[in-house]
């Protein structure tokens, strides 16, 4: 189901209609509910591995931490083991179903042999719509309760809010990526939507429907079919103005589904991160990636940049550390490129932007 879609509006309507029926605790069960509904549309052998592995995050979580004494003043005590497990687990779902052919060439197509010689009818080893999203998501999530900065979800109200966090339909698909730390409180107060929520949530939709069912889709419908299989058969100036072209559609596209997905969470009172501030108008790369996909290009600076930084850091603090200043952008931009989308040509995307990233460092 398109979140732009006429059968989205309907699914969203009998939704809130529910949802404003019920009393503030049941209804974290019905988005709970209704974003698997929601889910089961695209396939339900993607609804049934986002269960499994919330229910696998959700016991592991639980056990990250280790018991401090009472006068203990120091960082949590960490299970690293479980940590590690857990973000093994996420990570290990998501390369076998997003870079199974980028290592193992052919394996999908061998697997559904197999499953087909063997009776089992044919499997979907397609990568399931929004998993690279809520992977993300949950190990951000294990990794703020290793250091201490989110709490590990516990008893039957828990799961049912660590549920959500990791299935709910308006960021499901495309995010934006949310910080449990921000968004499960959420969850647990009493939300409220007034008119100016509701106006603002309204134009966001309405923005985000233009932007994306009419300004963006109406340009890529302008692409030649073979633009990008044999790119030799046009002009240098006609490959310019299609990567002109190519780069505005795109963003309208991004921006335009994170705008609806705003404007929908608003509608239950719930506000999500903001994830685009006009990126082409950034001065250099570093402050356009700090514009455009916000909430990912934190989670990088986060959990990748900043880690790999302070290591180099321990090991050499001088101000001059070369090292500190190539390494962390080549890694980071390394990740970024492989989360966008397996092959060389992301990596060699993501390295360099990483090479473009480090330039701009070394001449400031």
């Amino acid at each position: 189901m398109n979140i732009t879609s006429l059968n989205f509006a309907g699914f969203l309507i009998v939704t809130l209609i529910m949802y404003y029926i019920l009393p503030r605790r049941q209804q974290n069960w019905l988005l709970l509910v209704m974003s698997y509904a929601f889910y089961v549309t695209w396939s339900w052998f993607y609804a049934a591995m986002l269960a499994g592995l919330t229910l696998v995050n959700f016991a592991l979580a639980g056990y990250i931490r280790k018991p401090t004494p009472d006068n203990y003043k120091g960082r949590p005590q960490v299970n690293r083991a479980v940590l590690w497990a857990g973000i093994g687990v996420n990570l290990a779902a998501l390369a076998f179903f997003k870079y199974e052919d980028f290592f193992v060439p052919d394996l999908r197509a061998q697997l559904s042999e197999w499953s087909a010689d063997t009776g089992l009818g044919t499997i979907d080893l397609l990568l399931p719509v929004g998993m690279s999203f809520y992977v993300v998501t949950v190990i951000s999530y294990l990794l703020d309760i290793s250091r201490g900065q989110a709490d590990p979800p516990a008893g039957l109200n828990g799961l049912i809010d660590f549920g959500v966090y990791m299935a709910y339909f308006p960021k499901l698909l495309a995010g934006p990526i949310e910080r449990a730390r921000s968004f499960m409180p959420k969850l647990a107060e009493q939300r409220i939507v007034d008119n100016d929520v509701m106006s603002r949530s309204f134009a966001l939709i309405v923005i985000g429907v233009v932007r994306k069912a009419v300004i963006a889709d109406t340009l890529f419908r302008t692409f030649p079919a073979d633009l990008w299989n044999k790119p030799a058969s046009f002009s240098a100036f006609q490959l310019i103005g299609f990567l002109i072209v190519y780069g505005f559609a795109l963003y309208n596209d991004f921006a335009g589904y994170t705008s609806v997905a705003r404007g929908v969470s608003g509608l239950f009172g719930i506000e999500l991160s903001r994830n685009f501030n006009l990126p082409y108008t950034a001065r250099n790369l570093s402050e356009f990636w700090n514009r455009w996909h916000i909430t990912l290009s934190n989670w990088l600076r986060d959990y990748v940049y900043y880690p790999a930084s302070r290591a180099l850091l321990r090991r050499n603090p001088s101000r001059t550390n070369m090292a500190n200043a190539i390494f962390p952008p080549l890694l980071t931009m390394f990740v970024s490129g492989l989360w966008h989308g397996p092959g060389w040509t992301m990596v060699l995307w993501g390295m360099l932007h990483g090479v473009y990233l480090v330039g701009e460092r070394l001449l400031a």
